[in-house]
This record gives C-alpha cells, sequence and structure tokens, in this order.
C-alpha cells in the first residue's frame, strides 16, 4: 500500500493486493464500480513493479482521457514524495505547433503528412537540437502542460514528447496507439512492449473498438470530386480516368436500385462490384493496382501543393485510392463486410470489420502483462472470449451500499419492444414519467435510443417537464464536444443549488457513460427501454458473424444483450460512486426482470429492485420520502 495517496476505502486495499500478487502470473480483469478510485488503486499496485525496471502503458478510449493516470501519478509524487515521472500521450494533430499557427484544420494522416513536408524548415523541431531534457523530466506532465512548455520554448511538443516517453514510467494513450498497426510502431519503437504492463481502461469498448478503426468509406461525392481533381490537374487523359468514370456510373446504379427498391441499406458483393467498374472500360483486374497507385500518387501530389499554397492537405484522389486499396485487400475475408448505405442523393460504401477477438488476440502477447478494468466487464467470460483473451485472473468488486440509500423500482407494463413503441406505450411512459418528475432533485431520464427520445420528448415529456417547475437539458446526436459540456456544467450547477434540474439524453450517447455526477449533481436516473442496437443491416451481419463463431445462442448474448445491458449498467452508474450517495433508480422495461437482462444489472440495483405495476408506481411515489443528499 505504500503507493496509495488517500484514505483506503472498502476494497480498495483488496483490490490493490490482487493486482499486486496476480500481475505477473496472468492476464487481470477487474470490474469495479464508478467512484472506487480504479486509476489510483491500479497504479499503487503496479508502481513497485515500476522500481524493478518495468514500465506501465495506460491505454483510454479517446485522448481526451489520457490526463487522468498522469493527474494520480502527480497526486501520489506531491503526497509520498516520490519522484516517478509520466507523460499523457498525443497525436501529431493535437500537438504540432505550426499546424497551428498556419491556422491549418486536418486530422491524423494529414497532420502527419504536414509534418513530414515540413520538419526540415520547422523552427519548433530544429530547436530541439541540443535542448536540456533533464530539466522536463522533474514531474508528470499532462498534454496542455508540455503543449504550453513548448510553446514558450518554441519547441516540437509531439517529438519532445516522443524523447521524453523513452523515461516515462507511465505513458498514457489511446487505445488506437496498441490497436492499430498503422501506428503503433511509433509506441514500440520508444518502449520494449516486453518490459511493460499494459492496462486497458474502460475495456468494456475494446469489443467494437476495430470496427472503429479499421472500417473506412467513400461516398458517390467522394469519387464525383476525385475526377474532378484528375481532370484539372492531369486532363481527360488515361486509364484512371476512365476507371473513377466506371466507378461513378457503377456507384449511381447502385444508388437508382435502391431507390426504386426502397432499401436503405445493402450487402455488398465488393469482388463483383470492382469487375463490373473494370468490365464497363474493358479493363482488366491485374491493372488495378498501376491505376490505384497512379490515382494516390497524383492525389498526394495535390496535397503537397496544397501545403505549399497554406491549405490543409484533402485529395479526394487520395482518398479514393486508400479506401479501394484496403478493400481489395478485405475482399473474401471472414468478418469483414461491405455495406452500400443510400443517402439524401448519393450512396455511401463502407468496409464494416467486426473481427474484434480475431485481431485482438494477438495484441496482449506482445505485452510482459495485461490489466483490464472497467466497471461493466460482467460477464468476465464473455468479455475475455470476444476480446481474444486466452487464460485470466479475474475479479469483481462491490462498493459496499447502505440499502436504505437507493430505491430502485422495475416497471411492468412498460417496454419499447418491437420496432415502434406505439401510442399507447407512449401514454404509458408519460404517465410513469409524470410520477418520477415529482423527485425533488436532480434527475436523468436515459433513453433506449434518440428516436425513442425524441418521440417521448415530442409526445408532451418536455412540456410536463415545465409545468412541474424542471429546467430541461437535452443531448442530441451530433452534439459538438463543447456543446456538450457546457450543457453538462450547467445542469451539475443546478443540483448544487438544491434545484430540479431535468437531463434527458440517450444510452448510447456521451453522457451515460464517462460523465460523473457526485452528490447532489444527479439522484433520480429513469431509463427507458433496453439500448439494444437497432436492427439495421450492420447489426444483423454482426450477429450472423457472431453466430458462426460462438453459435446462435451465445452469438446473440455476446453480440446483442451483453452490449445493451453494459450501456443500461453504465447510465444508471451515474448516480452511485460511494456508498453514501443516495439515488432512485426507475428501470421503465418489464423485460429487465428477465433472468438473462436481470443478473446482467448492477449489484446495487439487484440489491435494491422491486417489481411494481404501472399504476401502483404513481402511488408508491406519491408516498415515498427520498433520502435527502448530505
Amino acid at each position: 500500500m505504500n503507493f496509495f495517496p488517500y484514505a483506503l476505502r472498502e476494497k480498495q486495499e483488496e483490490f490493490i493486493s490482487f493486482v499486486n500478487k496476480n500481475v505477473m502470473k496472468n492476464v487481470i480483469c477487474v470490474e469495479a464500480p464508478t467512484g472506487f478510485g480504479k486509476t489510483p488503486a491500479l497504479l499503487a499496485a503496479l508502481l513497485p513493479y515500476v522500481l524493478d525496471g518495468y514500465r506501465v502503458i495506460w491505454t483510454v478510449k479517446t485522448g481526451n482521457e489520457t490526463d487522468r493516470p498522469i493527474e494520480e501519478l502527480k497526486e501520489i509524487n506531491k503526497k509520498l514524495g516520490t519522484n516517478f515521472f509520466g507523460l499523457s500521450y498525443r497525436g501529431k494533430k493535437d500537438m504540432c505547433l505550426l499546424a497551428r499557427e498556419r491556422k491549418l484544420k486536418t486530422d491524423y494522416d494529414g497532420a502527419t503528412f504536414f509534418c513530414n513536408m515540413k520538419r526540415k524548415e520547422c523552427k519548433y523541431y530544429a530547436n530541439l537540437a541540443g535542448v536540456d531534457i533533464d530539466m522536463f523530466l522533474e514531474k508528470p506532465l499532462l498534454y496542455t502542460e508540455l503543449v504550453g512548455i513548448c510553446k514558450n520554448l518554441n519547441l516540437c511538443p509531439y517529438f519532445l514528447q516522443r524523447i521524453l516517453a523513452e523515461f516515462a514510467s507511465v505513458l498514457s494513450l489511446s487505445y488506437n496507439y496498441i490497436v492499430n498497426e498503422g501506428i503503433a510502431w511509433g509506441i514500440k519503437s520508444l518502449i520494449p512492449f516486453k518490459n511493460s504492463i499494459l492496462i486497458v481502461d474502460e475495456a468494456h469498448n475494446l469489443q467494437f473498438i476495430t470496427s472503429n478503426v479499421n472500417s473506412n468509406r467513400i461516398t458517390t461525392r467522394t469519387a464525383i470530386n476525385a475526377l474532378k481533381e484528375w481532370r484539372e490537374f492531369v486532363g481527360d487523359d488515361g486509364r484512371e480516368k476512365l476507371f473513377i468514370t466506371s466507378l461513378i456510373e457503377e456507384m449511381r446504379g447502385i444508388y437508382k436500385y435502391m431507390k426504386e427498391s426502397n432499401e436503405c441499406e445493402i450487402r455488398l458483393n465488393m469482388d463483383e462490384f470492382l469487375s463490373k467498374v473494370l468490365a464497363k472500360e474493358g479493363l482488366g483486374f491485374d491493372e488495378m493496382f498501376e491505376i490505384l497507385s497512379k490515382i494516390k500518387k497524383v492525389g498526394t501530389e495535390l496535397r503537397r501543393q496544397q501545403i505549399e499554397a497554406n491549405k490543409s492537405p484533402r485529395s479526394s484522389l487520395y482518398r479514393l485510392s486508400l479506401f479501394l486499396f484496403d478493400a481489395i485487400s478485405n475482399i473474401n475475408v471472414r468478418g469483414v463486410e461491405f455495406i452500400a448505405e443510400r443517402q439524401k442523393d448519393n450512396i455511401a460504401i463502407e468496409i464494416f470489420d467486426m473481427r474484434s477477438e480475431e485481431i485482438l488476440k494477438n495484441k496482449w502477447d506482445q505485452f510482459r502483462s495485461v490489466v483490464f478494468c472497467s466497471g461493466t466487464l460482467r460477464p468476465i467470460n464473455a468479455f475475455a472470449t470476444t476480446t481474444g483473451i486466452s487464460s485470466f485472473e479475474g475479479k469483481v468488486f462491490h462498493t459496499k451500499i447502505n440499502k436504505e440509500n437507493v430505491k430502485t423500482f422495475i416497471i411492468k407494463g412498460l417496454s419499447t419492444a418491437g420496432e415502434e413503441i406505439g401510442k399507447e406505450m407512449v401514454r404509458r411512459y408519460i404517465n410513469a414519467l409524470a410520477s418520477f418528475l415529482k423527485l425533488p432533485f436532480n434527475s436523468a431520464v436515459f433513453f433506449s435510443s434518440y428516436r425513442v427520445q425524441e418521440e417521448i420528448m415530442n409526445a408532451g415529456l418536455l412540456s410536463l417537464a415545465k409545468d412541474m417547475g424542471k429546467k430541461v437539458f437535452i443531448e442530441y446526436k451530433g452534439m459538438s464536444g463543447h456543446e456538450a459540456r457546457k450543457i453538462l456544467d450547467e445542469f451539475k450547477e443546478e443540483g448544487k443549488k438544491g434545484k430540479k434540474g431535468l437531463l434527458l439524453a440517450s444510452m448510447q450517447g456521451r453522457f451515460a457513460e464517462g460523465a460523473d455526477f457526485p452528490g447532489s449533481e444527479l439522484e433520480g436516473i429513469f431509463i427507458v427501454g433496453i439500448p439494444f442496437d437497432r436492427l439495421n443491416l450492420k447489426t444483423r451481419l454482426y450477429l450472423e458473424y457472431y453466430k458462426s463463431l460462438y453459435g446462435i445462442r451465445k452469438g446473440v448474448y455476446y453480440g446483442y444483450v451483453i452490449p445493451a445491458m453494459r450501456r443500461a449498467s453504465q447510465a444508471l452508474g451515474r448516480a452511485i460512486r460511494s456508498k453514501d450517495d443516495k439515488a432512485v433508480f426507475v428501470l421503465g422495461d418489464e423485460r429487465y426482470l428477465q433472468k438473462r437482462f436481470f443478473t446482467l444489472l448492477p449489484f446495487y440495483v439487484k440489491k435494491t429492485a422491486i417489481s411494481v405495476e404501472l399504476e401502483k408506481f404513481a402511488k408508491l411515489n406519491d408516498s415515498y420520502s427520498p433520502p435527502v443528499q448530505k
């Protein structure tokens, strides 16, 4: 316990001991609820191994989350007088000062291209020569701190962090640097993985990480813009121009077919599709690579000229070539599908990679050991199977609760089952929510989907909330990060002031996972339905693939039921962080009473749940005196 910087709470000592004793024996899978203190506890368990020469690589879902373990490392140094060095690591897109100076807005690939072109003449990079590295190693550095220092000293933060990473006891970065082979080499060249302990935080996200990393798409507009670039840059000649023209015609033919048959999505045979594109102009498949290589070369030169003109390096030719190279390499690959989606006036063609187990199983053996942690890993055996973990030591830790502080109702007579809810069911939900809104504290309603959210809001929930004196805060699909943070801060402030804020959000959105609401910031949660993935073509293909791997029953369970219940559990976990927290939970779907769903709910819900008929719920709530947050 030498490295834990706070007074130990219940189960934390057991958690630290479990990780510390087992980490060198096997892969570890640990579940502990929101507010448990997993980050400092994991550091306390693993820092003794750092003293023995091992490194800790801490991975998170997004770059914005990389600071958290480094903040805790700072606290350990401050409280215990240690001098561990750590770093939150970010990509060139976030770090390039020259791109900021020129006001270039680009993606990771564009930032890398810009850097490769301008590095030799970049003053920030040149200034790194002869810099005293020791001056940066005095304390752990957050991303913003490193960038701020580099701005003052006119140094390149990206390449400075690469130098500093070799001295880091703890390096915090995005999952992508481990999962995506295209960028993983950059970390492997700095830190020997076999001498490192990998932590995968919020590991329940891994099941779908390969879809996010490996999937790719183009639209008809991409091809049209590529043809325009070719004509402007090369002219009207060449097989490449014929190929792109044929590609546009074939995509328009698919759009016409889908519109006439009223199809929104179809499964696309990429081999057959490309053969038709080539045949239209009498081209052979053996000519494809030469054609795409020329298209890529021209696109690359166009990007170079854009940078010289102080513009962002964007090229549809370049993008088209990368997509088609990727598509060709995935033809007839099990677990990879091609989907055509009809949009307003064109189609999008997407590469959809579902191979989480196949891709991830080759990652974990690269490290000395791996620790997977989350508040929603259960059932751990299923998590291990779908993420390619062959053997592990697993344990679930619960925070003790006072059953008097938590009230949970599962309402019979409510369900979002089926393609449409129906007017009568919407009416029932409005009646149940009218009772829930009587609770005199900050509350949230999390919906199974944005579609259900919009339907119930428009059916009278918004006017009802207004009539009951609630200030409403709404998360919309596609909301920017800045707008979301503003809404979240304002909602939390309502709770601190003792007022009656109401947050309306989707269980598939950003507020249902990751956002913390300690104390009075959130004391009541109503979840509408079970947040299953919509049964569109992607979901059906995903289930088809999972059934082929695990059998029909387990395939549906692993690919459909468990992900939905993890989302529901994440949403419910927003209100409980410690044994002193108080909350009212309403599960607005009678299917939660079924064993296969009930067993996957958080322990504090299962311990306190009572089932109640819809008609009796209002009376229960009228007579119920909610606990007051201390």
